[in-house]
C-alpha cells in the first residue's frame, strides 16, 4: 500500500483537522509513494508511520526535504543492497545449519533411517491424495 491523496485529505480531516503545508504533502508523497517490501499490508501501518512523521514535522523534529529522483533511485538501490546482503547471510546461516544437522545424522548413523521415514511419509501422502496411483520409483 502506498500514499495517495485520498490518504492526505482523510488523515487533514480526521486527525490534524487542517490541511497541511506543501512541503510535507510533498515530503510524505516521496518517503511512501513506492512499497519495495511491502512493509504497509494495510492501511493502519502506513497511517501510523505518516502520523508519525506529521507529529515530527509539527514539533520541529522533521525537515521536509525532498529527494531528487537519482538520489531516491540510490537510496532504494543502497536499501536493496542491504536487504539482499541480510538474506543471503539468513541462507549461509541456513546451510551452515543444515550442514551441522546432517553431519549429527550421518555421524549417528541416522541419515539412512531419516531420509527412508522421510520418503515413506511423502510416498503415503501421495497416495492419500489419489493424485497418483503407483510410482514405479517410489
Amino acid at each position: 500500500m502506498t500514499i495517495n491523496y485520498g490518504i492526505i485529505h482523510d488523515i487533514e480531516k480526521n486527525y490534524i483537522h487542517r490541511k497541511m503545508p506543501g512541503k510535507l504533502i510533498a515530503y510524505l508523497f516521496d518517503h511512501y509513494s513506492e512499497d519495495i517490501y511491502g512493509f504497509y499490508e494495510n492501511k493502519s501501518s502506513l497511517y501510523e508511520d505518516i502520523l508519525t512523521d506529521v507529529g515530527k514535522y509539527e514539533c520541529g523534529l522533521l525537515k521536509p526535504t525532498v529527494r531528487s529522483p537519482l538520489r531516491r533511485i540510490r537510496d532504494q538501490y543502497e536499501e536493496l543492497k542491504r536487504y539482499n546482503s541480510a538474506v543471503l547471510d539468513d541462507y549461509r546461516s541456513m546451510e551452515t545449519e543444515y550442514n551441522k544437522m546432517t553431519r549429527f545424522l550421518r555421524d549417528h548413523k541416522l541419515f539412512k533411517l531419516y531420509h527412508e521415514d522421510n520418503d515413506a511419509i511423502c510416498r503415503d501422502k501421495i497416495l492419500q491424495e489419489g493424485e497418483i496411483e503407483e510410482l514405479p520409483f517410489l
